[in-house]
């Protein structure tokens, strides 16, 4: 009869719980179906406590198919935010809110131009499936913008 060998029983129970390891791990992996994208960023709100506000990511409507609006409400004092299930495609980031002085914002971008003022653009984010966009900061606010589009 073969003498008891611990070495080889102890090899072999460690070989043995990683490989029920390796298999529970496989057997509880969720595929990767939500290939939602998502944009993130900072308020930039020139008042001392940030106002809460209503923030959207509105999509491009002059497309076929566009992709639906998301839109998300922060408290008072937040200084970021994210807006996630965004499906890919184009958008312009806008926040409305009820704040003496401003009551309009958004993600916006310089615009070059031969006559002064020139307010700034919204700008516009692709996003791609999955894709994390962050630095999408609202970063003006104004008491009025005719030019943003309405809210959802």
């Amino acid at each position: 009869m073969p003498a008891f060998r611990p070495v080889a029983v102890a090899t072999f129970a460690v070989v043995s719980v990683a490989a029920l390891a390796a298999c529970a791990h496989q057997a509880t992996a969720q595929p990767d179906h939500d290939r939602s994208a998502r944009m993130s960023g900072v308020i930039l709100h020139p008042a001392q406590a940030v106002p809460a506000m209503r923030i959207c990511a509105l999509s491009d409507k002059s497309v076929a198919t566009p992709a639906p609006d998301v839109c998300i409400r922060t408290r008072a004092g937040a200084d970021d935010y994210s807006l996630a299930g965004l499906q890919p495609g184009t958008y312009q980031v806008v926040a409305a809110l009820d704040h003496a002085g401003t009551r309009v914002g958004g993600h916006v971008r310089p615009v070059q131009c031969i006559r002064a003022p020139c307010p700034d653009m919204l700008a516009e984010i692709t996003l791609a499936a999955g894709e994390h966009r962050e630095n999408i900061d609202i970063n003006g606010f104004y008491p009025e913008r005719a030019d943003f589009p309405a809210m959802p």
